[in-house]
């Protein structure tokens, strides 16, 4: 066969196959589909290999945002995890206590003190709970009623708040309240390394969210005693004799003990007569054991001095005036009679113990009594503001109202711009007056605790 003769044969009838018609629009579609997949492949190794630390840590709350044609640079460094915030205080803590460990401990401080006196104070099976708040002292004195005035300014005090059920006689009180029980002990103090500050007792707690945020203390277990109800009858006497106490140096008492008799007996065991007939006048016998220094008392016995080491005060059962006040350094013997006793804790005039005092309008005109000054040392007895005169008698000063307040943190008077504590000396313009007006406010607790009012001037 010729082989040269055949290809030619082939070649003459093989032409190629016929091209397709070229379609410029679906050509540019195909192209462009190409050019976007490599664009999108291109980005997404660029994300995965700069930015994995990045979509790792980014938040699970927040929507992801849809990739652009032109990807914003990815930072490097890592975002901060939501699921581990910044720790917070449970409470400010005080200026003075900013080092680390501060709040802690001033906590554990307040803890113990809340603990203590729920121990001291506490009765009965009532659960005690405590609770505490750092906030100003002016606005613990608002919020708590310890005056109406914010005297104590704008330093940082702690208040703590005990609930339960508790008798405690040497706490403050409110105003005019006989009573030393309660169901809330409050506690105000502006160091909690000191032992200064004001303690009361009261009924109606106070809300303390008001004054910052409330840290509950733990005060653990305790074994408190069962609640009884105190002595009204110890209550009233102990009253009558802290107004006694005034001008007669002491220490506090170690023993107290009255018995419900008659002066003639009294007389009659004191000095070992009596006049005819003799008296039926109701009185208290009472007896204090400690040191006493009493410059107008009787000395009977082995007393050779003013100072000795009990005191005996006859007392008028009705108004509480003093009949007989006799030092010796024997004790009465009281076998056979009834004998109430007296929680000598309840007999101290120590300046913690928070006032009544007597008032009246600064509106009311009239019943100064005539022009007069009071010129002596003010005294605290049985709870109520007193004037112990430079003459000797005690007298119950009348305060203009609104200009008078006291403050239970500062323990101070403030009698318009004049500002004083118990043992200052003052000096007052007014007049003396025998019995209050319509128009006074004169708590139970001043009644019959001086010789006369004084009324002071505005």
């Amino acid at each position: 066969m010729d082989a040269d003769k055949l290809l030619r044969d082939a070649a003459q009838v093989w032409q190629p196959p016929p091209a397709p018609p070229l379609h410029v629009a679906a050509a540019r579609v195909h192209r462009a589909r190409r050019v976007r997949l490599a664009v999108a492949l291109g980005t997404a190794a660029v994300v995965m290999i700069g930015g994995g630390t990045v979509l790792a840590a980014w938040p699970r709350s927040v929507p992801a945002v849809p990739a652009t044609a032109t990807p914003e640079p990815t930072p490097t460094a890592p975002a901060p995890s939501p699921e581990a915030p910044p720790p917070t205080s449970p409470m400010p803590a005080p200026s003075s206590g900013s080092q680390p460990g501060g709040t802690s401990t001033a906590v554990a401080e307040l803890t113990m003190r809340a603990r203590e006196a729920a121990l001291a104070n506490g009765r009965g099976r009532t659960p005690i709970t405590a609770e505490a708040v750092l906030t100003t002292a002016s606005r613990a004195e608002q919020v708590l009623e310890l005056g109406q005035v914010p005297s104590a300014g704008n330093q940082e005090v702690w208040v703590v708040q005990l609930r339960g059920q508790f008798v405690c006689d040497g706490c403050s009180r409110p105003f005019a309240a006989a009573s030393p029980a309660g169901t809330v002990i409050q506690l105000v103090v502006g160091d909690t390394h000191s032992t200064g500050g004001s303690f009361s007792i009261t009924r109606t707690p106070a809300d303390l969210s008001h004054l910052g945020t409330v840290i509950h203390l733990e005060l653990g277990a305790l074994e408190v005693p069962p609640f009884t109800d105190p002595d009204p009858t110890a209550t009233a006497v102990a009253d009558k004799v802290r107004r006694q106490l005034v001008g007669i140096g002491h220490d506090d008492p170690v023993m107290a003990q009255a018995v419900d008799t008659t002066l003639g007996w009294a007389q009659r065991k004191l000095l070992g007569h009596t006049p005819y007939p003799p008296s039926a006048t109701a009185v208290w016998f009472v007896e204090l054991q400690g040191r006493f220094a009493c410059g107008d008392c009787t000395r009977i016995g082995r007393a050779t001095a003013r100072a000795a080491d009990v005191l005996t005060l006859v007392l008028d059962e009705t108004t509480g005036a003093p009949l007989l006040k006799v030092v010796s350094n024997d004790r009465s013997d009281l076998t056979g009679l009834h004998i109430v006793k007296l929680d000598p804790q309840a007999l101290s005039v120590a300046p913690e113990w928070q006032p009544a005092y007597a008032s009246y309008p600064a509106a009311s005109s009239g019943g100064d009594g005539g022009p007069a000054v009071l010129a002596g040392v003010l005294r605290l007895v049985g709870g109520c503001l007193v004037v112990e005169s430079d003459a000797g008698p005690v007298h119950v000063p009348v305060l203009p109202t609104p200009a008078t307040s006291w403050s239970a943190i500062g323990q101070t008077l403030t009698v318009g711009a004049q500002r004083v504590r118990e043992g200052d000396r003052v000096s007052w313009d007014g007049g003396y007056v025998t019995a209050p007006t319509d128009t006074w406010k004169v708590p139970d607790s001043c009644r019959g605790a001086g010789q006369e009012y004084f009324r002071v001037s505005q």
